[in-house]
């Protein structure tokens, strides 16, 4: 039986992060900071619950928690590391943020990264952390469930799914 279990819960982790992975939720938003410990840092890792961007704020060490630079996404390559400057562009790739320029992101300057978090229910007590997604999720964990033994019920779940989802995302549409 807990073979079973951790398979139901599996399917379901992934079902949350799957149906979560396309749109904001901001139960999932939360904040992260990177602190520079060397002048010209550039690269940061993300943290392990990164799923989706918000927002990044470049802050010089002493400056007003409220008035940080909004970066803006988008310069990519060589061009951009020959560029002088405080950082005003991010870039992600892989598990990596990258900022540029960075020759004026000095020590104990920081970034303020807004994100969506990825969803993990790891136990049956845990609340669940979009109740708006609930009966979509458990539809699909259905679906996905009934798919080995009956093709045509699995895809009457499917379907149910689906619609929960878009009935879901009709009554949280700034969620986008």
């Amino acid at each position: 039986m807990d073979e079973y279990t951790t398979l139901i819960d599996a399917i379901l982790n992934q079902e949350l992060q799957q149906i979560t992975g396309k749109s904001k939720y901001e139960e999932l938003r939360t904040n992260f900071t990177f602190t520079s410990i060397a002048d010209g840092m550039y690269e940061f890792d993300l943290p392990e619950d990164f799923q989706l961007f918000a927002d990044l704020y470049f802050f010089q060490n002493g400056d007003d928690p409220e008035l940080g630079r909004s970066l803006v996404a988008g310069i990519r390559g060589r061009s951009a590391v020959n560029i002088a400057g405080y950082p005003t562009y991010y870039v992600i790739m892989g598990r990596k943020l990258q900022v540029y320029p960075y020759t004026d992101f000095y020590l104990d300057d920081y970034l303020k990264l807004a994100y969506y978090k990825k969803p993990v229910l790891v136990n049956d007590t845990d609340e669940f952390p979009v109740p708006s997604l609930e009966k979509s999720v458990q539809q699909a964990v259905m679906a996905r469930m009934l798919r080995q033994v009956d093709t045509k019920r699995s895809q009457m779940a499917k379907a149910d799914a689906n619609e929960a989802y878009l009935a879901s995302r009709a009554e949280n549409a700034a969620n986008v």
